[in-house]
C-alpha cells in the first residue's frame, strides 16, 4: 500500500470487514446520500482535524473546486471522491487513492521486475549505446570516458546506484563500463546510469554546447517528450508538464503555504528498505527485487512532493479514471524514455523499455502506473488511461506472474473495460 503518513495500517494490506475504514467509508456514504459535504470527514481520516499536529500528507487540498472540464462531479475534489465511492464502493487508503489499485499495482510493479529477463535486451542495447557516446564524446576532446562514466552513479541514497560511494571508489569507472558492456547488474543498476546520463552529460552538458547533435544525428531537446505528453479532458487537450499544470508542488512549508510536509520537519528524507515501493513492502519480500552488490536503502519520491489537486492530470486521474497517484505525471519517464529514443531504441524493443521503467520507477515508490504510462503513451506506447490491460507482451503475459495476478485482480487484468468516462 502507499506509504500510510498518518500511521494507518491496513492488515494484510486490505480493510477488514468492521475496521475503521469501513466505518468511515460508510459515513462519507451516508453524508453524500444526504447531500451534505463529505469534506471533513475525509480529512478526518486522512490524519487531519483539531488538536492534533499539523501533517501534509501525500494528497493536498481536497477542498479545492472540480474543474469545470472534468462537467458535473460535486462542488469539491473531496466531494467528488466521496460520490465516486458511493457509487462503486471504492475503499481508500490515507492518501485518497484506490487501496485496491495500490495493492495491484504493487504486486505488478514487483513483477516486472521478478521477470526482468524479459526486459533486458531492450535495457541493455541502452547500455551499450551509451557506452558508445561517451567513447565518441571522448574523442572529440571533452572529458575522457572514465571521467565521464565516473559521474554517473549517483548519489548513496539513489535506489539503482551500483556502489553507494562511486566518487571515492577508483575502479568505480572500470566497473560501471564492464556492467554496461555486458549486461551485468541489476535492471535498476541500468536504468539508473541512463537517467545520470541523460541528466548530468546529454542534457546539462552536451546539448547546450552542441556535441550532442554531433553525435547523434537524430538528436532532439532534452525536453522534447515533456513537450508531446498531453491528456484530454472533456474537449480540452492539457500538457502536464506545463509550469501551469503540473499536478504536485514542492516540499517545503513555505512553498506549501506554510504548511509543513512531515517527512521534512526533521530536515531530511527519510530512506527506506530495498523493497519498499509507493506502499510499504513489495510483494514477495526483499528476495523479488535483485539490488545487486548494495543494500538499496532510498529515498522515495512519494516522500518528496504533494499532489497539487487543482490541477487537471489530478482532478482527471481521481476522479474520471480512479488511478493512483504518488507524485505526478512523471519527468523522470520522459528522461529515461527520451534517452532510450536517442539511443535508438523503437517498435517492440521501446515498448519493453518502457515496461522496464515502470518496473523501476514504480518499485522504487517514485511514481504509479499512470504516472508513468502516460508518458510512455507520448512515446508511442499503447496504453488506453486507466486500463491497465493491453500493455503488456506476450511473453509477460505467459509467466506464472501474471496469471496469478489476473487471477487475483480480473477486475483489473482481464474480462471487460474497466469503468471509466475519462480519455
Amino acid at each position: 500500500m502507499i506509504q500510510q503518513r498518518g500511521g494507518v495500517q491496513l492488515k494484510g494490506d486490505v480493510g477488514q470487514a468492521g475496521d475503521a475504514y469501513e466505518a468511515h467509508a460508510d459515513q462519507v456514504a451516508d453524508l453524500v446520500v444526504a447531500g451534505r459535504s463529505a469534506e471533513a470527514t475525509l480529512d478526518r481520516m486522512a490524519g487531519g482535524g483539531a488538536g492534533g499536529r499539523a501533517t501534509q500528507f501525500l494528497h493536498g487540498d481536497l477542498s479545492v473546486p472540480v474543474r469545470p472540464e472534468l462537467g458535473d462531479r460535486g462542488a469539491s475534489v473531496a466531494d467528488g471522491l466521496a460520490a465516486l465511492d458511493a457509487s462503486r464502493g471504492i475503499t481508500r487508503d490515507a492518501n485518497m487513492n484506490n487501496a485496491r489499485k495500490v495493492e495491484f499495482e504493487s504486486k505488478l510493479f514487483a513483477a516486472l521486475l521478478r521477470n526482468a529477463a524479459l526486459l533486458a535486451p531492450a535495457v541493455h542495447a541502452v547500455s551499450r549505446a551509451v557506452l558508445d557516446y561517451i567513447d565518441r564524446r571522448e574523442a572529440l576532446a571533452k572529458d575522457s570516458a572514465a571521467t565521464t562514466l565516473a559521474m554517473l552513479g549517483g548519489k548513496s541514497n539513489f535506489y539503482g546506484r551500483l556502489v553507494d560511494a562511486a566518487h571515492d571508489d577508483p575502479l568505480f569507472a572500470t566497473t560501471l563500463r564492464g556492467v554496461l558492456a555486458s549486461g551485468g547488474g541489476s535492471l535498476q543498476n541500468h536504468v539508473l546510469v541512463h537517467h545520470q546520463f541523460w541528466e548530468h552529460i546529454y542534457e546539462k552538458i552536451d546539448w547546450g554546447s552542441g556535441v550532442a547533435q554531433t553525435l547523434v544525428a537524430a538528436a532532439k531537446d532534452p525536453k522534447h517528450l515533456r513537450g508531446q505528453t498531453e491528456i484530454t479532458v472533456g474537449d480540452t487537450t492539457v500538457k502536464p508538464f506545463d509550469k501551469s499544470e503540473r499536478g504536485r508542488v514542492a516540499s517545503t512549508a513555505a512553498e506549501q503555504g506554510g504548511r509543513a510536509h512531515e517527512v521534512f520537519e526533521g530536515g531530511t528524507v527519510p530512506l527506506v528498505p530495498a523493497e519498499t515501493g509507493i506502499h510499504g513492502h513489495a510483494d514477495g519480500g526483499p528476495a523479488a527485487i535483485d539490488t545487486g552488490n548494495v543494500a538499496q536503502s532510498h529515498t522515495r519520491g512519494i516522500d518528496m512532493w504533494t499532489i497539487d489537486e487543482r490541477k487537471a492530470f489530478t482532478q482527471q486521474a481521481r476522479l474520471m479514471l480512479d488511478m493512483p497517484i504518488a507524485a505526478g505525471v512523471s519527468g523522470t519517464t520522459a528522461d529515461l524514455v527520451q534517452c532510450a529514443m536517442t539511443m535508438g531504441l523503437t517498435g517492440a524493443a521501446l515498448h519493453r523499455y518502457c515496461l522496464a521503467v515502470l518496473g523501476f520507477l514504480g518499485s522504487a515508490g517514485a511514481h504509479s502506473f499512470h504516472e508513468i504510462m502516460t508518458v510512455c503513451r507520448a512515446a508511442g506506447v499503447a496504453y488506453t488511461p486507466g486500463d491497465y490491460r493491453g500493455v503488456y507482451p506476450a511473453e509477460l503475459e505467459q509467466t506464472a506472474d501474471f496469471a496469478a495476478l489476473r487471477a487475483a485482480y480480473p477486475d483489473f487484468f482481464g474480462g471487460a473495460a474497466p469503468s471509466s468516462d475519462g480519455g
